[in-house]
């Protein structure tokens, strides 16, 4: 039995089932934006994931304080939204 969808080939052979993937046919600059993006994406959530323990004790400890400048920054370079 052999079934073909858009993202792949699925074959059935015995008992075991396999799956190939084929890459999709990406210019060089969509591949580079697309491992950009990922790399950037990475690192947000890894930096979050650091910051965050360190940012709640600071609130239950009542020492945390916002930083007005790079709030405002942050505000210009997303026009507005935060």
């Amino acid at each position: 039995m052999q079934m073909e969808s858009v993202e792949g080939q699925y074959r059935s052979s015995g008992q075991y089932d396999s799956v190939e993937l084929k890459t999709a046919h990406y210019s060089q600059d969509q591949r580079f934006s697309l491992e950009l993006s990922s790399r950037l994406s990475q690192e947000v959530r890894t930096q979050q994931s650091e910051e965050v323990p360190q940012v709640r004790q600071q609130v239950l400890n009542g020492d945390y304080q916002i930083d007005i400048d790079s709030l405002a920054a942050q505000i210009m370079l997303f026009g507005g939204v935060c």
